[in-house]
Protein backbone atom coordinates (compact mmCIF):
# COMPACT_ATOMS: atom_id res chain seq x y z
CA UNK A 1 0.00 0.00 0.00
CA UNK A 2 0.91 3.27 -0.85
CA UNK A 3 1.58 6.04 1.13
CA UNK A 4 0.32 9.79 -0.25
CA UNK A 5 1.00 13.29 1.30
CA UNK A 6 -2.58 15.05 2.01
CA UNK A 7 -2.98 17.60 -0.22
CA UNK A 8 -6.01 19.70 1.41
CA UNK A 9 -8.68 18.99 -0.58
CA UNK A 10 -11.46 18.19 1.76
CA UNK A 11 -13.39 15.93 -0.79
CA UNK A 12 -10.60 13.64 -0.02
CA UNK A 13 -11.58 13.03 3.62
CA UNK A 14 -15.02 12.49 5.09
CA UNK A 15 -15.01 14.39 7.54
CA UNK A 16 -13.71 18.47 8.59
CA UNK A 17 -11.57 17.13 11.72
CA UNK A 18 -8.86 16.39 9.28
CA UNK A 19 -7.89 19.96 8.60
CA UNK A 20 -4.88 20.25 11.68
CA UNK A 21 -2.49 21.79 9.42
CA UNK A 22 -0.80 24.30 12.05
CA UNK A 23 -2.38 22.99 14.84
CA UNK A 24 -0.04 22.68 18.00
CA UNK A 25 1.56 19.36 19.04
CA UNK A 26 2.42 18.74 22.94
CA UNK A 27 4.00 16.42 24.78
CA UNK A 28 1.93 15.27 27.34
CA UNK A 29 4.55 14.14 30.12
CA UNK A 30 6.23 17.47 30.45
CA UNK A 31 3.69 19.75 28.47
CA UNK A 32 6.01 20.96 25.99
CA UNK A 33 5.19 22.76 22.66
CA UNK A 34 6.82 20.38 20.03
CA UNK A 35 5.87 21.73 17.36
CA UNK A 36 3.01 22.15 14.48
CA UNK A 37 1.02 19.81 12.06
CA UNK A 38 2.74 20.12 8.66
CA UNK A 39 0.13 17.41 6.57
CA UNK A 40 -1.31 14.04 7.25
CA UNK A 41 -0.23 10.92 5.20
CA UNK A 42 -3.44 8.80 3.50
CA UNK A 43 -3.34 5.28 2.59
CA UNK A 44 -5.06 4.40 -0.57
CA UNK A 45 -8.61 4.16 0.90
CA UNK A 46 -7.87 7.59 2.23
CA UNK A 47 -7.54 6.69 6.00
CA UNK A 48 -4.84 8.69 7.76
CA UNK A 49 -1.85 6.78 9.53
CA UNK A 50 0.62 9.14 10.24
CA UNK A 51 1.01 12.82 11.08
CA UNK A 52 3.70 14.75 9.51
CA UNK A 53 5.03 17.30 12.30
CA UNK A 54 7.74 20.04 12.03
CA UNK A 55 9.17 19.89 15.14
CA UNK A 56 10.56 23.48 16.89
CA UNK A 57 14.29 22.06 18.41
CA UNK A 58 15.61 21.08 16.24
CA UNK A 59 13.80 22.31 13.29
CA UNK A 60 12.81 19.05 11.36
CA UNK A 61 10.02 16.93 10.50
CA UNK A 62 8.78 13.24 11.86
CA UNK A 63 6.19 11.38 11.52
CA UNK A 64 3.62 10.37 14.46
CA UNK A 65 1.46 7.18 13.87
CA UNK A 66 -2.06 8.67 14.25
CA UNK A 67 -3.57 6.67 16.92
CA UNK A 68 -0.61 7.71 19.36
CA UNK A 69 -2.22 11.02 19.16
CA UNK A 70 -4.97 12.75 20.35
CA UNK A 71 -6.90 15.94 19.09
CA UNK A 72 -8.62 18.46 21.45
CA UNK A 73 -10.95 20.49 18.43
CA UNK A 74 -11.27 23.37 20.77
CA UNK A 75 -7.71 24.12 21.27
CA UNK A 76 -6.41 23.12 18.02
CA UNK A 77 -4.00 21.41 19.94
CA UNK A 78 -2.77 17.79 19.29
CA UNK A 79 -1.25 15.87 22.43
CA UNK A 80 1.45 13.01 23.00
CA UNK A 81 0.40 11.04 25.73
CA UNK A 82 3.32 8.98 26.97
CA UNK A 83 5.82 11.31 25.55
CA UNK A 84 8.06 13.78 26.25
CA UNK A 85 10.32 16.61 23.64
CA UNK A 86 13.80 14.99 24.39
CA UNK A 87 12.64 10.67 22.89
CA UNK A 88 12.27 12.67 20.02
CA UNK A 89 15.96 12.43 19.03
CA UNK A 90 15.33 9.04 18.72
CA UNK A 91 12.39 9.42 16.15
CA UNK A 92 13.95 9.44 12.06
CA UNK A 93 13.41 12.37 10.52
CA UNK A 94 10.67 12.46 7.38
CA UNK A 95 12.18 13.75 4.34
CA UNK A 96 8.97 13.37 2.63
CA UNK A 97 10.33 10.41 0.25
CA UNK A 98 8.03 7.18 -0.05
CA UNK A 99 8.23 5.15 2.86
CA UNK A 100 8.73 2.04 2.46
CA UNK A 101 7.17 -0.80 4.95
CA UNK A 102 11.09 -1.46 6.06
CA UNK A 103 11.09 2.47 7.04
CA UNK A 104 7.46 2.07 8.83
CA UNK A 105 8.70 -0.68 11.01
CA UNK A 106 11.94 1.17 11.66
CA UNK A 107 10.00 4.06 12.87
CA UNK A 108 7.63 2.01 14.85
CA UNK A 109 10.23 0.02 16.58
CA UNK A 110 11.92 3.57 17.65
CA UNK A 111 8.77 4.67 19.20
CA UNK A 112 8.25 1.36 21.09
CA UNK A 113 12.12 1.85 22.39
CA UNK A 114 11.32 5.73 23.74
CA UNK A 115 7.55 5.77 24.87
CA UNK A 116 7.34 7.00 28.89
CA UNK A 117 4.14 5.64 30.16
CA UNK A 118 2.43 4.22 26.90
CA UNK A 119 3.05 0.78 25.75
CA UNK A 120 5.76 0.10 24.56
CA UNK A 121 5.45 -1.89 21.48
CA UNK A 122 2.74 -4.99 22.41
CA UNK A 123 3.26 -7.63 24.30
CA UNK A 124 1.79 -10.06 26.84
CA UNK A 125 1.79 -9.00 30.58
CA UNK A 126 3.71 -11.45 33.18
CA UNK A 127 4.15 -10.72 36.73
CA UNK A 128 7.27 -11.41 39.03
CA UNK A 129 9.57 -9.35 41.15
CA UNK A 130 12.94 -10.33 41.65
CA UNK A 131 13.94 -10.38 38.00
CA UNK A 132 12.19 -7.09 37.52
CA UNK A 133 15.08 -4.45 36.00
CA UNK A 134 16.20 -1.17 34.70
CA UNK A 135 18.11 -2.29 32.09
CA UNK A 136 17.61 0.43 28.56
CA UNK A 137 15.14 -0.99 25.92
CA UNK A 138 18.09 -1.11 23.69
CA UNK A 139 19.81 -3.63 25.86
CA UNK A 140 19.79 -7.58 24.83
CA UNK A 141 20.40 -8.56 28.40
CA UNK A 142 16.33 -7.81 29.11
CA UNK A 143 15.24 -10.39 27.05
CA UNK A 144 15.36 -13.87 28.62
CA UNK A 145 13.24 -16.67 27.99
CA UNK A 146 9.84 -17.15 30.80
CA UNK A 147 11.25 -20.90 31.24
CA UNK A 148 14.82 -19.29 32.70
CA UNK A 149 12.36 -16.98 35.10
CA UNK A 150 10.85 -19.37 37.62
CA UNK A 151 9.35 -16.92 40.07
CA UNK A 152 7.72 -14.99 36.83
CA UNK A 153 4.07 -15.99 35.41
CA UNK A 154 1.98 -14.60 32.87
CA UNK A 155 -0.43 -11.91 34.55
CA UNK A 156 -4.03 -13.48 35.09
CA UNK A 157 -6.46 -12.80 32.67
CA UNK A 158 -4.01 -12.15 30.03
CA UNK A 159 -3.35 -14.93 27.03
CA UNK A 160 -0.57 -17.44 27.42
CA UNK A 161 0.01 -19.20 24.19
CA UNK A 162 2.60 -21.39 25.20
CA UNK A 163 2.02 -24.86 23.35
CA UNK A 164 -0.75 -23.65 21.14
CA UNK A 165 -0.31 -24.17 17.55
CA UNK A 166 0.94 -21.77 14.78
CA UNK A 167 -0.70 -21.51 11.65
CA UNK A 168 -0.74 -19.92 8.21
CA UNK A 169 -3.26 -17.67 6.86
CA UNK A 170 -5.11 -21.09 5.60
CA UNK A 171 -4.84 -22.59 8.52
CA UNK A 172 -2.14 -24.80 7.75
CA UNK A 173 -0.08 -26.05 11.10
CA UNK A 174 3.43 -24.52 10.71
CA UNK A 175 4.36 -25.69 14.55
CA UNK A 176 4.10 -24.54 18.05
CA UNK A 177 4.80 -22.17 20.46
CA UNK A 178 7.22 -23.39 22.99
CA UNK A 179 7.91 -20.45 24.88
CA UNK A 180 7.50 -16.96 25.60
CA UNK A 181 10.76 -14.09 25.31
CA UNK A 182 10.58 -12.11 28.43
CA UNK A 183 11.60 -8.30 28.26
CA UNK A 184 12.42 -7.66 31.93
CA UNK A 185 12.52 -4.52 31.63
CA UNK A 186 8.65 -3.94 30.58
CA UNK A 187 7.39 -6.75 32.05
CA UNK A 188 5.47 -8.28 28.86
CA UNK A 189 6.70 -10.82 26.90
CA UNK A 190 8.14 -9.55 23.45
CA UNK A 191 8.91 -12.54 21.12
CA UNK A 192 7.33 -15.87 20.98
CA UNK A 193 9.65 -18.74 20.45
CA UNK A 194 8.10 -20.71 17.95
CA UNK A 195 8.91 -24.31 16.33
CA UNK A 196 8.06 -23.86 12.52
CA UNK A 197 8.54 -25.91 9.57
CA UNK A 198 7.27 -24.64 6.24
CA UNK A 199 7.22 -27.83 3.35
CA UNK A 200 7.98 -30.39 5.36
CA UNK A 201 11.81 -28.66 6.28
CA UNK A 202 13.19 -29.61 9.60
CA UNK A 203 11.45 -27.95 12.30
CA UNK A 204 13.64 -24.65 13.87
CA UNK A 205 13.05 -22.56 16.35
CA UNK A 206 12.52 -18.47 15.07
CA UNK A 207 11.48 -15.16 17.32
CA UNK A 208 7.84 -14.01 16.52
CA UNK A 209 6.96 -10.95 17.30
CA UNK A 210 3.95 -10.28 18.96
CA UNK A 211 2.75 -7.73 17.09
CA UNK A 212 2.68 -9.97 14.15
CA UNK A 213 0.56 -13.05 15.54
CA UNK A 214 -3.67 -13.20 16.21
CA UNK A 215 -4.24 -15.07 18.59
CA UNK A 216 -7.42 -17.23 19.10
CA UNK A 217 -8.31 -18.18 22.96
CA UNK A 218 -11.18 -20.44 21.81
CA UNK A 219 -8.95 -22.56 19.28
CA UNK A 220 -5.32 -21.92 21.46
CA UNK A 221 -4.13 -20.94 17.68
CA UNK A 222 -1.93 -18.24 16.66
CA UNK A 223 -2.19 -17.52 13.65
CA UNK A 224 0.40 -15.64 11.23
CA UNK A 225 -1.55 -14.06 8.06
CA UNK A 226 1.28 -13.16 6.28
CA UNK A 227 4.21 -15.59 7.12
CA UNK A 228 5.83 -17.38 4.00
CA UNK A 229 8.52 -20.23 3.32
CA UNK A 230 10.58 -17.25 2.36
CA UNK A 231 10.53 -15.32 5.72
CA UNK A 232 11.26 -18.45 7.84
CA UNK A 233 14.30 -18.65 5.41
CA UNK A 234 14.74 -15.04 6.54
CA UNK A 235 15.04 -15.27 9.90
CA UNK A 236 17.77 -16.46 11.95
CA UNK A 237 17.44 -19.42 13.83
CA UNK A 238 16.89 -18.80 17.84
CA UNK A 239 20.13 -20.64 19.94
CA UNK A 240 18.59 -19.28 23.20
CA UNK A 241 20.84 -16.20 22.91
CA UNK A 242 18.94 -13.01 23.25
CA UNK A 243 19.26 -10.49 20.06
CA UNK A 244 21.23 -7.57 19.65
CA UNK A 245 18.94 -4.63 19.39
CA UNK A 246 20.03 -4.48 15.53
CA UNK A 247 19.30 -7.83 15.10
CA UNK A 248 15.66 -7.13 17.07
CA UNK A 249 15.30 -4.46 14.33
CA UNK A 250 16.00 -6.34 11.25
CA UNK A 251 13.23 -9.35 12.52
CA UNK A 252 10.77 -6.50 12.87
CA UNK A 253 11.47 -5.48 9.75
CA UNK A 254 11.29 -8.50 8.24
CA UNK A 255 8.07 -9.76 9.46
CA UNK A 256 6.38 -5.97 8.49
CA UNK A 257 7.53 -6.03 4.74
CA UNK A 258 5.87 -8.67 4.38
CA UNK A 259 2.59 -8.43 6.14
CA UNK A 260 -0.50 -7.00 4.13
CA UNK A 261 -1.50 -3.37 4.52
CA UNK A 262 -4.37 -4.32 6.21
CA UNK A 263 -2.96 -6.58 8.87
CA UNK A 264 -0.51 -3.90 9.03
CA UNK A 265 -2.17 -1.36 9.99
CA UNK A 266 -4.63 -3.27 12.18
CA UNK A 267 -2.39 -2.22 15.35
CA UNK A 268 -3.80 0.80 17.47
CA UNK A 269 -0.99 2.70 16.81
CA UNK A 270 -2.69 3.18 13.15
CA UNK A 271 -6.84 3.99 14.46
CA UNK A 272 -7.94 7.24 13.61
CA UNK A 273 -10.67 6.55 15.58
CA UNK A 274 -8.47 7.04 18.70
CA UNK A 275 -7.20 10.23 17.86
CA UNK A 276 -10.65 11.92 17.02
CA UNK A 277 -12.12 10.66 19.45
CA UNK A 278 -10.48 12.19 22.34
CA UNK A 279 -11.02 15.69 20.49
Amino acid sequence: MNLRDYAGDPATLRSNWFQIRDWTVRTLVDNVRAGTIHGLLLDDQNIPRYLDVALNRPSRHVLVPIGQARANRGHQLIWLPGFAEPQFAAIPSYGHEPLTRGDEARLLSAYGGTMAGAERRQGYRVLGGRERCRLKPQDPRRLVPLTQLPSMRVAVGVVDPRGWSVVDRAGAVLGAVTDLLIDLSAGKARYLICELAVEDAELRRVLVPVEFVRLDKSTHVGALPSFSPELLSALDTFDGRPPEPEREMLILERFAEVQASEEFYRHPRFDPTSFFGAA
